[in-house]
């Protein structure tokens, strides 16, 4: 499949450690595949590393992940007090309640959009993906994104604020734009998450013109030519 080749074109074009993931929201019945309970932000690290996992509202055991991702409905009522005290009083990731409530008014946690999410690595995917994270360091970061601007010139109107979950795929998902994704503290505070690594997060109708930049751009396989060679 196209996106299979892919996967091998850009992990020797970039060396890149591990897999890229492919996320994929489905309606399939794929519930004989879902595993045990997970957090979505350990499911990207585990089909980095060859797994693939099928994450429901049944076995997501993160439930702001289980919103986040249009698994299930939003919090209400006392579960989303404590949510939002935990934000606050716990994690002290924001500030007040008003803080937390900010991040989701540019792109808010889509409701029910999916029965099933598949995370598997790009080069194992049987499924169209929706969207593609890369585990990078800045400078694999830099040569995606220039590989991405390439035909158009094009800056990514990228969010840098919110779960890792929902900047690394809800965001790009639902606004198709290409993502570089910080990870939220928490998530970094994990031993799998490497301090040097960040998420290159991109929806997959971008794929065509990366792999058409590679052999183009200095970002891919191009040489460079000196300045002084071309006057």
């Amino acid at each position: 499949m196209q996106w299979q080749d892919y996967a091998k074109t850009l992990t020797d074009v970039l060396d890149l450690k591990g897999s890229p993931v492919s996320i994929t929201y489905t309606d399939k019945d794929l519930g004989h595949l879902a595993g045990d309970k997970c957090r979505a932000c350990d499911a990207f690290i585990r089909a980095r590393k060859g797994e693939t996992i099928v994450l429901n509202r049944e076995n997501s055991s993160c439930p702001g992940g289980t919103w986040h991702l249009g698994l299930g409905p939003a919090p209400q009522g006392k579960p989303k007090e404590r949510l939002t005290r935990f934000l606050v009083e716990g994690e002290k990731l924001y500030c007040s309640p008003a803080a937390f409530y900010r991040i989701n008014l540019d792109s808010p946690p889509p409701v029910d959009l999916t029965r099933n999410i598949v995370m598997c690595p790009l080069e194992k995917a049987e499924l169209r993906p929706d969207v593609v994270l890369f585990f990078v360091n800045p400078e694999k970061a830099c040569r995606l994104m220039t590989l991405a601007t390439w035909s158009t010139g094009i800056s990514p109107r990228c969010s840098f604020v919110g779960s890792t979950c929902h900047m690394a795929v809800t965001y790009p998902l639902l606004k198709g734009e290409i993502n570089v994704v910080l990870d939220d503290l928490t998530t970094r505070r994990r031993q799998d998450y490497d301090k040097d690594e960040l998420i290159f997060s991109i929806p997959y109708h971008h794929f065509h013109s990366i792999i058409e930049a590679i052999p183009n751009c200095t970002a891919g396989t191009a040489p460079f030519v000196e300045f002084g060679e071309m006057v």
